[in-house]
């Protein structure tokens, strides 16, 4: 009788399991990013940011209704030498039209501000920051630190 009782409890949860399966109930598969911004976020672990911005830009035009895509072509415009301010401000703006929210969107444009020495602005950031991880998250500690760091430089560069 156990082995009966087994049997059929194993029989019920996996075709239980098939029938959800069959019916499409299981979780939506993650979509697989653009190969060209694929190759941007290797380009950027490379620090090679020229690259990545070949690659991020191929990727904006394909996929430009995803914030990530800006977010770090914005970050690879920042971090290139010398930075280029007024195209990596454009795509962290374009990031954040996409997504208000989006924590290293907003942590990055507020460093990006720090180096523009606009610290009012980089503090509005760590304001939105504060509003989007209520219990706190790493974009917001980083921000907080370079501003901290700012403030005792006596408004030189963050970075």
């Amino acid at each position: 009788m156990y082995r009966f009782i087994l049997s059929a409890t194993v029989f019920f949860v996996f075709g239980a399991c098939s029938i959800v399966s069959s019916r499409g109930y299981e979780e939506d598969p993650v979509p697989q990013a653009h190969p060209d911004f694929v190759k941007g976020q290797h380009a950027l672990e490379e620090q090679n940011f020229p690259a990545a911005i070949r690659y991020l830009e191929l990727a904006s035009d394909r996929d430009s209704n995803n914030p990530d895509v800006f977010n770090l072509l914005g970050y690879s415009y920042r971090k290139q030498t010398p930075p280029q301010f007024q195209k990596s401000l454009l795509a962290y703006k374009k990031a954040l039209k996409l997504d208000p929210d989006h924590r290293q969107a907003n942590e990055y444009l507020g460093e990006l501000y720090l180096m523009m020495r606009d610290l009012p602005r980089a503090e509005q950031r760590l304001k939105v920051l504060d509003k989007a991880c209520p219990f706190g998250c790493d974009e917001y500690t980083e921000l907080k630190k370079a501003i901290k760091r700012y403030k005792k430089r006596g408004e030189k560069n963050a970075e």
